[in-house]
């Protein structure tokens, strides 16, 4: 994986789903997936409304939102996008290849 996805409350302010992908290999895309405010990485940055990163998250508990669509990144990124203090969704990426992003 190195790509980027963009996640949207579209269907709740508790669950977002991943809108679009660009990067990510057509077998391996995340489009649709869903998690909840709180759960995993994407959560754990939704939640606190600020941008999160992590390095080496191939070893840890909170990357099973990917190994559940088959993507094992090493590294991830995510910013959430705010309007007026309103929580619209976030920009998330990662490599699998790579243990920082620099």
């Amino acid at each position: 994986m190195s790509g980027l996805c963009l996640a949207s409350n579209v269907t709740s302010d508790e669950q977002y789903t991943v809108i679009d992908t660009v990067g990510i290999k057509a077998e391996n895309t995340l489009r649709g997936a869903s998690f909840s405010l709180g759960e995993g990485f994407l959560g754990q940055a939704a939640l606190s409304r600020q941008m999160g990163y992590w390095e080496r998250s191939d070893r840890d508990p909170r990357i099973s939102f990917f190994t559940a669509n088959g993507i094992k990144p090493r590294v991830i990124i995510c910013y959430p996008i705010k309007y007026k203090d309103q929580l619209l969704g976030l920009l998330f990426g990662g490599d699998s290849s790579r243990l920082e992003i620099s």
